[in-house]
């Protein structure tokens, strides 16, 4: 109902009166004027019943007698305010169901925005659990709240690698290319919580800390330490470039920010707002100093490649260099013949 308060039918129609509503117009008012009291309050009545619609302002104007004009005037705006109550028009019906429909599909957009927001985690991060390999030794990491895992193969020397992983990737895969690569280099690859029997669920936060804690471990042990970020492990890689003395970076398949892919993928959404964990890799690669190699798939169907050069950009100059892996893609790049040479540094 579009009014406030509830109205009554104001009265029943006179049928009576119905051959003088339906003359023409000056004849019916010309009645009006000559009428008395009893006959006007009737014909009010009557007409904000049934006919208030065919009194438009010109024709009530043309009543002069003040209590006519008075009670016509009060039962056409009485008769009015009850259509509109009890007889909506086609305009009023027409503008009731658009409001249900936007009503419909705002509780449909707020809803999906609730439900991104809620399991947007689960959207980034496919926990893997670990294969194990007979070549590695796997250490605990001490942090608080959760058991992380560390896949190592151990090795007395000046040099180490770290690595940090895509969101589905078992890193223990990579532990027989990088001994062959690294012959000479302790490796340490880096289960997320809730990866590779880790404990605990990951988050932007938690993995930023746990990157921290285990270069410092690995750092006591060697002073030369180079670090390796894949995909998602690209933004934990730059973070902990940035914070900590490494020998040399590199990204692989990197981009600027998570916040932007995900952007990308729900163009409706206010992601900016919603998202919990953005990996912004374009805040921490200015304060960069380590020399830093940055790896492009050829065919990158994740990343798109003006988000890895958008990164590039953002350190500073001469910091970083790039490559492209010719037939390759973002899942594949690995299987390339040149990715490991790559990653040692070798031209």
């Amino acid at each position: 109902m579009i009014g406030q308060r509830r109205l009554s039918p104001p009265c029943q129609p006179d049928e009576s009166l119905r051959p003088i509503v339906r003359r023409d117009f000056p004849t019916a008012i010309a009645f009006l004027n000559t009428s008395p009291s009893s006959t006007i309050s009737r014909f009010s009545c009557h007409i904000s019943v049934t006919h208030a619609s065919l009194w438009p302002g010109p024709y009530r104007s043309m009543v002069t007698t003040g209590r006519a004009r008075r009670s016509l005037l009060a039962g056409i705006q009485y008769g009015t305010n009850y259509a509109r109550c009890y007889h909506p028009t086609m305009e009023t019906r027409m503008w009731r169901a658009l409001r249900t429909v936007l009503r419909g599909i705002a509780l449909v957009y707020l809803g999906l925005c609730g439900v991104l927001f809620f399991f947007q985690r689960s959207l980034i991060y496919f926990p893997q659990p670990g294969s194990g390999n007979g070549d590695a030794t796997m250490i605990t990491l001490p942090v608080r709240k959760a058991r992380v895992m560390v896949c190592t193969r151990p090795k007395e020397s000046r040099r180490a690698l770290i690595y940090f992983g895509g969101n589905a990737e078992d890193v223990s895969l990579n532990m027989p290319g990088f001994s062959a690569g690294f012959p000479d280099s302790a490796i340490y690859l880096l289960h997320y919580r809730g990866y590779g029997g880790s404990s605990g669920r990951p988050s932007e936060d938690s993995l930023f800390a746990d990157a921290l804690s285990l270069f410092d471990e690995v750092h006591a042990k060697h002073p030369d330490v180079d670090v390796v970020g894949r995909s998602l492990g690209s933004g934990i890689a730059v973070y902990v470039a940035s914070r900590r003395a490494v020998a040399r970076l590199v990204l692989v398949t990197p981009y600027d920010s998570l916040q932007e892919l995900a952007a990308r993928e729900f163009p409706y959404v206010p992601v900016r707002w919603l998202l919990l964990d953005k990996f912004e890799s374009w805040r921490f690669a200015p304060n960069v100093t380590a020399p830093t190699l940055i790896i492009a798939a050829d065919h990158d169907e994740i990343v798109p490649r003006s988000s890895t050069e958008l990164l590039r950009s953002r350190f500073k100059s001469g910091v970083a260099s790039y490559a492209v892996l010719l037939g390759t893609g973002h899942n594949t790049i690995s299987g390339s013949p040149d990715y490991i040479p790559l990653l040692k540094g070798s031209p």
